[in-house]
C-alpha cells in the first residue's frame, strides 16, 4: 500500500489541477497516516465515535474482524447506537470455514438492526457471486457473448492502466481485475445509485431485501436483463454490474 502512495504523491499535483481548490484530492501525509495494522482495535476506535453518518464495512474473503468486533461488543458495549449507525456491505467469504468467519443470519439475529448486503454461494462457488462479472466471465464461464471481455483483459490494462508514475504500480493481473473493488463502487456518488437503497442499482450492482415481512434489512442478489455484445439477451445477477463496465 504504500508503493502505491509513493507512485500517487507523483502525480498528486497534476490530479488536484483538475478539481477544484477548496476539495482537492488527499495529501500524501493523510493516506500513510491511514494505513495501519491493528484492525480490529482501529474498528472499535471507529465504532465508537459519536456520529450520524453510517460507519460502513467493506468485506471480502475472510470477515475475522468483523467477527471479532462483534463478539469483543456483545460482551462489552450497549450497541443501541451501534444498531443504527453500523453499515456492513457485502459480507461474502471467498473460502468458507477458513477463516474465523461472520454469518450474516447469525448477525441479523443478534443485531436485527444492522443493514447487511450479501451475495451467498456454496463453497468454491464464486461464479455464482454477483461481484465476479466486475471482469471474471470467462474465468468463471457466465453470460457469454454478454459483458465486453476487451475492457478487463491484460492486454487493455497493460496498455491504458499501468503507465505513468501511479500505473506503473498497479499489480499485475492474477485471476481477475478488481474482483474486491465493487464494495468501494457501491459507496461513490455519481448521481447513479443511492447508498441506502440497493433494489436501485449501481455501479456497484444491484440488491433486493431476502424478505419483506421479516422486518431486517438484509439484501441479497436479484437478476437485471440486458442486451449483451452479441446482441442477444442475457439475464442474471452479474448483469447487474457488467452493464456498467464501460463506465467505471
Amino acid at each position: 500500500m504504500h508503493k502505491i502512495v509513493d507512485g500517487y504523491e507523483k502525480v498528486a499535483d497534476n490530479l488536484n489541477a483538475h478539481v477544484h481548490p477548496n476539495d482537492p484530492y488527499p495529501t500524501t501525509e493523510y493516506l500513510r497516516s491511514s494505513i495501519k495494522m491493528g484492525a480490529e482495535v482501529l474498528f472499535l476506535e471507529r465504532i465508537e465515535v459519536s456520529s450520524e453518518q453510517p460507519l460502513w464495512i467493506l468485506c471480502w474473503a475472510g470477515t475475522n474482524v468483523l467477527a471479532s468486533v462483534l463478539l469483543s461488543r456483545k460482551y462489552t458495549f450497549f450497541l443501541g447506537r451501534c444498531r443504527v449507525t453500523v453499515k456492513i456491505t457485502r459480507l461474502h467469504d471467498l473460502r468458507p470455514g477458513r477463516y474465523w468467519r461472520v454469518d450474516p443470519q447469525q448477525v441479523l439475529c443478534t443485531y436485527p438492526d444492522i443493514f447487511c448486503i450479501c451475495s451467498i454461494h456454496g463453497w468454491s462457488q464464486c461464479g455464482l457471486a454477483t461481484w465476479s462479472s466486475i471482469s471474471g466471465e470467462r474465468w468463471y464461464g457466465f453470460d457469454h457473448g454478454g459483458p465486453d471481455p476487451t475492457r478487463v483483459s491484460k492486454d487493455w490494462i497493460r496498455k491504458n492502466i499501468q503507465i505513468g508514475p501511479l500505473g506503473s504500480v498497479y499489480p499485475d493481473v492474477m485471476v481477475i481485475p478488481e474482483g474486491d473493488t465493487l464494495t468501494f463502487l457501491y459507496l461513490i456518488q455519481n448521481s447513479l445509485g443511492v447508498p441506502e437503497h440497493p433494489d436501485y442499482g449501481s455501479w456497484g450492482r444491484r440488491y433486493n431485501r431476502t424478505s419483506t415481512t421479516s422486518g431486517n434489512r438484509y439484501y441479497s442478489d436479484v437478476a437485471d436483463e440486458m442486451i449483451g455484445l452479441d446482441g442477444r439477451k442475457h439475464k442474471s445477477n452479474q448483469a447487474t454490474i457488467w452493464r456498467w463496465r464501460n463506465a467505471f
